[in-house]
């Protein structure tokens, strides 16, 4: 069995066999002795399909299928990824059982990498849909240079251990969730679900030393310790309240509120982020081997389509120093409204921005000449649903031009 798309064929099932009970369809039950495979060989993912509707959001059920799908076994002696499919080539076995039926999940999946130093993961996920409760245990063990640490870059590419679960109604389910890299407690913490009226209430604190698996340009700016909390709201109608959500990393800080309507649309926003070193210290740019540096930099977003339509947006950076040129002071504003946001269809913005390049210093008599000391920029745009982004002015002004 092959299936292409476009680009040609990016799917391979070699010997497929299916063993199946025909009668038992006449009692609503599609029952699946074994379903096999010799191989399957995925060197790449299927083209986007651009005429797909965008998914509306809703409640977590599964699909309601006419007949009850029981399959007793599943096994796949051979799978092989493309490095495109997820970051690695790599080739894994599969075997697992699969019912669904009148509303409920029973699964459970063993995969085995087949290549390199080995590897598996297991996976078992049960859903009643009469008491609505999940039985959720994901378990990852890799050793050295596994899947996991070369996805992620790991320096030394060390073993990996992932491990969630959680066992309860969904309107009271806490999820617990721990990742350890070689046999170190990295990432922990705890996903939350509350039943609310006229919703669900999502939780979540993770946290742990993730400095120490980064690259060591990154690691400075991460900290010994990174802590992320989040506090939401999803309606029934699909609509996302974040009532707060923070960032605590090392030499970044990040606080947000925000509202998104169940299109996906973000109809508020209150965003304040900053880096900077809570010492004072200079702020190496990672990937260019400390060419370039800062002392702090912060943006602030204000924006709330139920009051006033309108959004403001202040970007500044301090001390910006690179090997060819210094700079005292980067400042952005920028100025709109958002039209029509409960329609779709007739979406609409407009924009005006204006910053300067402040107290900028460098050694090169013929830059100096051209830089002088200030950089003045103003600018303006409009967008609409189904339209490009335009941008009607843009006005750059210098020492000399």
């Amino acid at each position: 069995i092959t299936i292409a798309d476009d680009d040609g064929v990016w799917l391979t099932i070699s010997q497929p066999q299916l063993i199946w009970n025909r009668s038992a369809l006449l009692r609503g039950r599609l029952e699946i002795e074994s379903l096999t495979a010799q191989s399957i060989d995925m060197p790449r993912g299927p083209l986007p399909d651009q005429s797909a509707p965008s998914p509306e959001a809703g409640g977590f059920s599964l699909p309601d299928l006419p007949v009850s799908v029981i399959l007793e076994k599943l096994e796949v002696s051979t799978a092989r990824f493309g490095q495109s499919v997820f970051g690695l080539e790599t080739e894994i076995s599969l075997n697992g059982a699969i019912t669904l039926s009148d509303g409920s999940l029973d699964t459970n999946l063993d995969v085995v990498r087949l290549d390199g130093p080995g590897g598996n993961l297991s996976l078992d996920i049960a859903y009643d849909g009469s008491s609505d409760t999940i039985d959720l245990d994901v378990q990852l063990q890799e050793p050295e240079d596994g899947i996991i640490a070369n996805l992620l870059n790991i320096k030394g590419k060390p073993p990996v251990a992932l491990s969630i679960k959680g066992d309860a109604p969904v309107e009271e389910l806490r999820v617990d969730m721990a990742l350890d890299v070689d046999q170190q407690r990295i990432l922990s913490g705890e996903l939350r679900l509350d039943g609310t009226p006229g919703g669900l209430q999502i939780g979540a604190d993770l946290g742990g030393p993730l400095s120490t698996i980064v690259p060591a340009e990154y690691a400075k700016l991460m900290g010994t310790e990174s802590r992320l909390s989040l506090d939401a709201v999803r309606t029934d109608q699909g609509q996302i309240y974040v009532n707060r959500l923070t960032l605590d990393s090392g030499v970044v800080a990040l606080s947000a509120q925000a509202q998104i309507l169940a299109d996906g649309f973000l109809s508020a926003l209150n965003l304040d982020a900053k880096i900077a070193d809570p010492q004072g210290q200079i702020i190496d740019l990672p990937g260019n081997n400390g060419s370039t540096s800062f002392s702090n930099a912060a943006i602030t977003v204000l924006y709330d389509a139920a009051q006033q339509n309108r959004f403001v947006q202040n970007l500044t950076l301090s001390n910006l120093s690179t090997n060819a040129v210094d700079i005292g002071r980067i400042a952005l504003e920028t100025d709109g409204t958002v039209s029509n946001v409960d329609n779709p269809a007739n979406r609409a913005l407009a924009f005006s921005t204006s910053g300067t390049v402040d107290q900028i210093d460098t050694a090169d008599p013929a830059l100096a000449e051209a830089l002088g000391n200030e950089i003045k920029i103003e600018g303006g745009g409009a967008w609409s649903s189904g339209a490009a982004l335009t941008i009607s002015a843009l006005d750059i002004e210098g020492h000399t031009y």
